[in-house]
């Protein structure tokens, strides 16, 4: 054998042990209020747009560690990421921008989570000292893709928008044609970049999938959603009147 004991040459799919690893915390997010708002309300543009800076700050933070370690050490990422249709900033920056423009504004673009603090920092320790620990984080945003895009047709009804490019849902709806292709690829890819690594990379870009998650599960957990509205019951009295005329 060409690797130490310690590297899994055959190893069972990676991608399949991250989405074990991460089940229970992926059926935890979509329980939370926001993520359930996404689905069926209530929702508004200006509590949709307090999510959307949030995820922006994460993809921001997350694309500059890659892009350095794209830079200083390829290798370490397998040819896994590629910033031109892998990085979301801009998208979202497109889609804020056409909120903005339509009065979806708030008293300014919040602070991130102090989640993102602490991922911030996490990504700058890994970024040197465990690079390719960041293939687990890319696994997750690359992995919400494939929910993200089932989210638009809900997300045009409860916004009153549509799906075209430009009118505020392309961080949903873009490239939803070939996503699963490309997320299949991108698992494959994975799974043969790990069988030529050793176990303890690939357990350090497992547990760097489960940190991602819970740092979104945070997030999540902390956006607020509009009340929803409700209708006083009339009095018995002008029911009566009502069916009667």
């Amino acid at each position: 054998m060409s690797h130490d004991a310690s590297t899994t040459a055959h190893a069972d799919s990676l991608a399949r042990a991250i989405r074990t690893r991460l089940a229970e915390r992926h059926d935890a997010i979509e329980r939370l209020p926001f993520a359930e708002a996404l689905v069926k309300g209530p929702l508004d543009p200006p509590h949709y747009v307090l999510a959307l800076h949030q995820l922006r700050h994460l993809h921001r933070l997350l694309e500059s560690a890659l892009n350095q370690v794209l830079v200083r050490q390829p290798e370490t990422l397998g040819g896994l990421y590629n910033p031109l249709v892998m990085e979301r900033t801009e998208t979202l920056n497109r889609d804020l921008a056409f909120w903005n423009q339509h009065g979806a504004t708030n008293d300014g673009p919040p602070r991130p989570h102090p989640a993102l603090d602490r991922f911030a920092q996490w990504l700058e320790r890994i970024a040197v000292d465990q690079p390719h620990a960041l293939l687990g984080a890319l696994y997750v945003v690359e992995g919400s893709r494939m929910g993200s895009m089932l989210l638009t047709n809900s997300l045009v009804k409860l916004l009153n928008t549509d799906d075209q490019p430009g009118h505020g849902l392309d961080y949903h709806a873009e490239g939803r044609v070939d996503r699963p292709a490309v997320w299949s690829r991108f698992k494959a890819g994975l799974d043969q970049f790990a069988a030529t690594q050793p176990t303890s990379h690939r357990e350090a870009i497992q547990e760097a999938a489960v940190f991602t998650m819970d740092t979104l599960f945070e997030i999540y957990r902390d956006l607020p959603v509009p009340q929803p509205t409700t209708t006083n019951p009339l009095p018995i009295n002008e029911v009566l009147n009502s069916s009667a005329s």
